[in-house]
């Protein structure tokens, strides 16, 4: 039978087109090879730096601050894992020399920690210079572990019982760590460990600064640091939350902020002229804004302690209720431990009466428990959607 690709005409036409598609198709390749070998990708190299190992060398490698380059990332709510799954914890620990870290193992034996000792630089963790309070510690954790963190990393102070620790947990950081939802944490990716809003909220950040020089002094360091720190970005008005440097951290939200970023946070800390206690609190005062993009972060104190701890009170009025008998008996046990021997009578009922009030509290923290242990409750309560299954 005749084939019409046969014909010699037909038969030369296609092959010119062959030939022109081929040409065609070499110049579109050459041009895709020229554009890639012309575009550097961002550095995500992981290697360390003499400033980024807890072993390394302790200077910086240049004498001024080096400016973060990068803008803070776009932060989305992550998701708690399927119920019933297990997180695996970091504690990461900012310690000195002279501080006793003996509790951690007794109270919290099956907790894994990362201990870094500020002060001594033969400690098996520790940062590449004493700079900056926690901040400095902090960072080396996050530098260091980057590409090998846990579900969650909880950062603290080596002091067990503290004032800013929280009040419906004795001020110890040993029952906050066992109480910590890590669903919470897994879905706020941000946490600060302390509810209570004072010092910190809503004030600005220089409102509790220490004496009328202090507070001159760390505005304007302040302003020079940020344009440092955060190029780009305006200085805000207010920014907030409650105080003091401790909070948990999801590996997501961690990894939301890149690597570089966190090496040059760390290189500005080493090379500022600042003193430690300035430079220390520029990062206390936003933490928030690296991890959350947001200059103000003041959670709701009631939704801190039911979602954060299963601590849950019922409403904000309740909770409100229950801190205002604590501080009525703070006044009280105040008043009573001013007066003298004279007034023995006197002293006595504000003592009958502060047991009085101690035992309304431990009542509502004894129902605010029980409370908390119901996974549709604490939804509740901060009013999350849930539906039957979804655990915490």
């Amino acid at each position: 039978m005749y084939s019409t690709y046969n014909h010699p005409s037909l038969k030369s036409l296609i092959l010119h087109r062959r030939y022109a598609l081929l040409a065609l198709g070499i110049i579109i390749a050459l041009y895709l090879y020229s554009t890639r070998s012309s575009f550097t990708p961002p550095s995500t190299s992981s290697s360390k730096s003499s400033l980024q190992s807890s072993s390394g060398v302790t200077g910086p490698t240049t004498s001024t601050p080096h400016p973060p380059t990068e803008t803070p990332s776009i932060f989305a709510p992550g998701t708690p894992k399927p119920v019933g799954s297990k997180y695996s914890q970091t504690l990461v620990v900012a310690a000195t020399k002279e501080e006793d870290v003996d509790w951690l193992d007794r109270d919290l034996p099956d907790v894994h920690k990362a201990i870094y000792v500020a002060d001594d630089q033969n400690a098996t963790l520790h940062p590449p210079s004493n700079k900056g309070h926690e901040a400095m510690n902090y960072l080396t954790y996050m530098i260091d572990n980057y590409h090998d963190l846990p579900d969650v990393s909880i950062f603290i102070h080596a002091h067990q019982v503290t004032w800013h620790n929280n009040d419906a947990m004795d001020s110890d950081t040993a029952v906050m760590v066992k109480r910590l939802s890590n669903e919470h944490v897994f879905r706020q990716g941000y946490f600060n460990l302390r509810c209570h809003w004072k010092p910190g909220c809503p004030d600005n950040l220089w409102e509790y600064a220490e004496g009328e020089a202090q507070n001159s002094e760390e505005k304007t360091a302040f302003t020079k640091a940020w344009s440092e720190l955060q190029p780009g970005t305006p200085l805000p008005k207010n920014l907030s939350q409650p105080c003091c440097a401790q909070f948990a951290l999801s590996r997501q939200r961690i990894l939301s902020v890149p690597l570089k970023r966190l090496v040059d946070f760390q290189s500005w800390l080493a090379a500022t002229d600042l003193t430690d206690n300035i430079s220390g609190r520029i990062f206390e005062h936003t933490w928030q804004f690296i991890f959350t993009g947001e200059t103000v972060y003041c959670p709701e104190m009631h939704v801190c302690y039911c979602d954060g701890y299963g601590i849950c009170f019922g409403s904000k009025g309740a909770y409100q209720d229950w801190s205002d008998l604590k501080e009525q008996q703070l006044s009280v046990m105040k008043k009573a431990e001013q007066m003298d021997d004279s007034e023995e009578e006197e002293k006595r009922k504000l003592h009958e009466y502060s047991d009085k009030l101690g035992r309304t509290i431990e009542r509502d923290e004894d129902r605010a428990l029980e409370r908390g242990k119901d996974p549709a409750k604490r939804a509740e309560e901060v009013g999350r959607p849930w539906k039957e299954g979804d655990g915490f």
